[in-house]
């Protein structure tokens, strides 16, 4: 699993956390891998945990290691899976999509929301009718 990272450049505290993990063909990006994987040593499928290994490192190359200093400097927010979306989505305090559409929201102007509310409104009356 990786995580890209971007627009940090105003911030010289993660400027600096961050700055060796850069991408070699985007300076403006970070990439943080985690992997967990079988062990050099290990032919076939796993059968112990003893089998797997977990890599954590940074940009494009597996020599640039980080650790749990680093990891426990960088905030994340993270969203679950959506297993059930119909049943996440029909408790909306609990949605993981809650924030996530409620900032959308914010951000689209009032005139431009009646006139998606108007479009959707004259689409429902369209579509009953064809059903007569």
């Amino acid at each position: 699993m990786s995580i890209e990272i971007n627009g940090f450049e105003d911030d010289y505290d993660v400027l600096a956390l961050l700055t060796d993990f850069r991408l070699d063909g985007d300076p403006e990006t970070v990439r943080l891998t985690y992997e967990c994987r079988l062990k050099p040593d290990i032919d076939g499928p796993p059968e112990a945990d003893d089998d797997l290994e977990f890599v954590w490192y940074g940009g494009e190359s597996e020599a640039k290691h980080f650790g749990y200093s680093l990891r426990s400097r960088i905030t994340m927010d993270v969203l679950p899976a959506l297993r059930d979306a119909v049943r996440d989505l029909a408790i909306w305090r609990k949605s993981p999509l809650r924030r996530l559409l409620e900032d959308a929201f914010r951000k689209v102007e009032l005139d431009d929301l009646k006139k998606v509310a108007q479009s959707i409104e004259a689409a429902t009356v369209e579509s009953a009718s064809s059903r007569r």
